[in-house]
């Protein structure tokens, strides 16, 4: 199976507001990719933009 690049792809992190979920939401961000962030705290998902 032949994945799409990052750029062309949605990805739904769950936690992003810190730690790992965060990071890794940045970096999929960096590379170009659509997210989809959830977590508890609405600052630190505001944080994100």
């Amino acid at each position: 199976m032949q994945l799409k690049p990052i750029n062309q792809q949605v990805v739904a992190v769950v936690g992003a507001s810190s730690g790992i979920g965060r990071e890794t939401a940045l970096l999929f961000a960096k590379r170009g990719a659509s997210l989809v962030v959830s977590a508890c705290s609405q600052p630190g998902l505001e944080s994100l933009m």
